[in-house]
């Protein structure tokens, strides 16, 4: 998290690139290296080769590259006012997809508190150092340091609020309906436990919701005063969905549907993993007296998501995952900075719940 914010000065690698190809290289280069557990991660949730693995880091990468060969043009001053235009290319769709690792996602460290305003002062600290690269080092060491040696301010839980990190053992694209039933129960042990009034589990450890399944949390744990919320799966028109089930008292139902799933998911539509998109659809989510973002695992590495969601003015960001592929990586701890960076930008609780 200290270290966030250097990935301001990446821009101005690709403004004072002489070519436009090297200016592509440099931005090649910055995604590969940022997300290189990508290769480990797909290896393991798609469950093929680590060839496999590198190949889609590969194209990815590529991918991302495309608006910096596209947008440079001669003339570094020209290049500078084309920094905001390069930067939001990369967050909203097509290419904010797959846009992990924005520079703008630095601005939580660098400008807490200061919402949209934030982001407009992180653009223009790029522009300025894209400008004066060398005047900069001084302000952004001191910046470092003076972050460094200050306590960052840590989100908080909204009151009576508690999300619940798991270790279940996953296989994605399969069910098992044995373990589910007893995971079920044991997350109905949990909520029994608790003192807290709204627990919240992780991504798809809810199985594949149906009335079986809302009739088993009827006859365990019937006239709850407590909130739950339960990552799970919903078949849509012969579609998989990821979703967010409330669960209170004698009623469930579905309150949110994945935005965006990894894309591979979304073009696979015969795989046992093909998961729907639902767009800009349900950007917000009223549970009590707190209105949430909802983000589930790959919307956590995204800008867009995030910032649809701030348009409504969210005050929590609930934030559930499911990664158990991803043990022997980074992407989880990457996965909590991210989403802190912006609950610390917007000033919102956070409430987090993954599965690991």
């Amino acid at each position: 998290m200290v270290y966030l914010p250097l990935v301001v000065i990446f821009p101005a690698l690709w403004v004072i690139s002489p070519l436009r190809w090297v200016g592509g290289i440099s931005a090649l280069i910055y995604y590969l290296s940022a997300s290189k557990d990508l290769i480990m991660g797909a290896s393991h949730y798609y469950d093929i080769s680590f060839l496999s693995g590198a190949l889609i880091w590969v194209g990815v990468g590529i991918i991302q590259m495309l608006p910096y060969l596209i947008l440079w043009c001669p003339g570094k001053n020209r290049r500078v006012f084309r920094v905001p235009l390069l930067i939001l290319v990369l967050a909203i769709p097509p290419f904010g997809i797959v846009g992990w690792a924005n520079p703008l996602t630095a601005s939580g460290v660098i400008f807490p508190h200061f919402g949209w305003l934030g982001l407009v002062f992180t653009l223009g600290l790029m522009m300025a150092i894209s400008r004066w690269p060398i005047v900069s080092v001084i302000p952004i060491t001191l910046c470092v340091a003076l972050i460094f040696h200050t306590d960052l301010p840590v989100p908080t839980l909204p009151l009576g609020w508690k999300g619940i990190d798991t270790q279940y053992p996953f296989k994605f694209g399969h069910q098992f309906y044995i373990e589910d039933y007893y995971r079920h129960l044991d997350m109905i042990q949990t909520c029994k436990r608790s003192d807290e009034t709204v627990l919240v589990f992780p991504e798809s450890v809810g199985g594949k919701w149906n009335s079986s399944t809302q009739q088993l949390w009827e006859t365990y744990y019937p006239n709850s005063d407590k909130t739950i919320l339960v990552g799970a799966v919903n078949t849509f028109h012969n579609r998989q969905e990821n979703v967010i089930i409330q669960i209170s008292g004698k009623s469930s139902h579905i309150i949110y549907k994945q935005r965006v799933p990894i894309p591979l998911n979304m073009l696979n539509i015969d795989s046992e993993l093909s998961l729907s998109a639902n767009g800009f659809r349900n950007p917000v989510v009223q549970v009590r007296n707190q209105l949430i973002a909802p983000l589930i695992c790959y919307e956590q590495f995204l800008m867009w998501t995030i910032l649809h969601s701030q348009l409504y003015g969210a005050d929590t960001i609930l934030a559930i995952g499911n990664l158990s592929w991803a043990k022997d990586t980074h992407i989880p701890a990457i996965q909590k900075m991210i989403v802190t960076s912006w609950a610390m930008l917007f000033d919102t609780d956070l409430v987090m719940a993954v599965n690991q």
